[in-house]
């Protein structure tokens, strides 16, 4: 039998951040073998600062992949077309995408929606962007989100929702593992150190703590968003006003090479964000059975951290809660281990690598046949 034809029409690394990482494994994956997958490559290598932005290097790679994949359609004749959607003014690119592949083919669309802003893009977006939003999904076929909380955000447009979580192929040896002989518990945090990630939440939980506590540690690993210049200043004058110098260390980029021994060193992992879609640092801090203390109705966090079993759910925005958290966990030491094996057979069920691409090959084939 001919194998199927697809188009995967995305950017990979650098620079480094989730969608390209993703594109980049589904182009290395037995998806590649099962189809005949065909790649649009609409990467642009500057750095993180440039997402979203509409520049003219920007518009004129706009144009090219334009053309691009109007004449891939035409001359491949796909199946289907897969693209990661932008929720952003990138996303005048993406609707043009989806246009060309519709008049142009007879090829279905799958959308992938990565993360939870693209409903708050819309609400707050121009009249005249809201009738193109509206026009270019009415035209998509299948759509992908990270988890059944979401499909909502799409559900106005799309009718076929299939929820696919991410998945990561970090596989720490946990045997590595060891509470015994610890001087000080490890508190983690893992991210891009922008405010609406937590940090701040995090820190005063620290200040709480520390207060009646002397043997915890809160490391933060990321780097300091180059965008926000005055986060890391306001950073470290709190640390600084309150003492904490002691407790709270920053280790700036956590390459891949250094990340198992940062997770294997964590005691707790923390991530207390506002806006996520479905943070692959949860997934591997429970790889690395680490219970999880992080924000519940915040994207599909609460359907990935049972609450009691694999980790904590605070609300949003709520020091005395993880502050409350990390004190349960350190004052009963066996809920640590408890609940990071927990966590660890949760990941080992539903978010490696190779489960989710069995749910992309399933989506694939279920939208190409017309299945629901």
């Amino acid at each position: 039998m001919e194998k199927k034809k697809i188009i995967l029409a995305g950017a990979v690394p650098p620079p480094y951040h989730g969608t390209n990482i993703s594109n980049a494994r589904i182009l290395n994956s037995k998806i590649g073998e099962i189809f005949r997958l065909y790649h649009l490559d609409i990467s642009d290598h500057r750095d993180l600062k440039n997402l979203g932005r509409i520049d003219i290097k920007n518009i004129l790679l706009s144009i090219k992949n334009f053309y691009g994949l109007f004449r891939m359609v035409l001359t491949k004749k796909p199946d289907l077309v897969y693209l990661v959607i932008a929720q952003n003014l990138a996303y005048l690119r993406d609707g043009i995408f989806i246009l060309i592949v519709k008049f142009f083919s007879r090829a279905k669309i799958v959308i992938h929606l990565r993360s939870s802003y693209f409903k708050k893009f819309y609400d707050r977006s121009s009249w005249f962007i809201k009738r193109f939003i509206d026009f270019t999904l009415s035209k998509v076929d299948s759509a992908i989100v990270l988890g059944s909380s979401l499909k909502p955000v799409l559900n106005k447009w799309v009718r076929d929702i299939k929820v696919v979580p991410n998945g990561t192929d970090f596989n720490p040896d946990i045997s590595k593992k060891s509470f015994e002989g610890k001087k000080e518990l490890i508190v983690s945090f893992l991210g891009n150190l922008y405010e609406f990630k937590g940090i701040f939440d995090l820190m005063e939980a620290a200040k709480i703590i520390t207060k009646n506590n002397t043997n915890i540690k809160f490391i933060f690993g990321g780097p300091w968003p180059e965008d926000r210049p005055g986060i890391k200043e306001k950073a470290f004058e709190y640390i600084k006003s309150n003492s904490l110098e002691n407790r709270v260390e920053f280790k700036g980029l956590v390459q891949s090479k250094d990340r198992e021994r940062f997770y294997l060193s964590t005691d707790i992992f923390v991530l207390p964000s506002w806006s996520e879609g479905h943070p692959n640092v949860v997934l591997e801090a429970m790889a690395a059975a680490c219970p999880v203390i992080s924000t519940r109705d915040v994207g599909a966090i609460s359907e990935t951290v049972i609450d009691g079993k694999t980790g904590i759910l605070v609300n949003k925005k709520s020091p005395r809660q993880i502050a409350d958290a990390i004190n349960y966990l350190v004052r009963n030491p066996a809920e640590i281990e408890r609940m990071g094996r927990a966590g660890r057979l949760r990941f080992g069920r539903k978010y490696t690598l190779a489960k989710n691409i069995e749910n992309l090959i399933d989506v694939f084939n279920k939208t190409i046949c017309g299945s629901k």
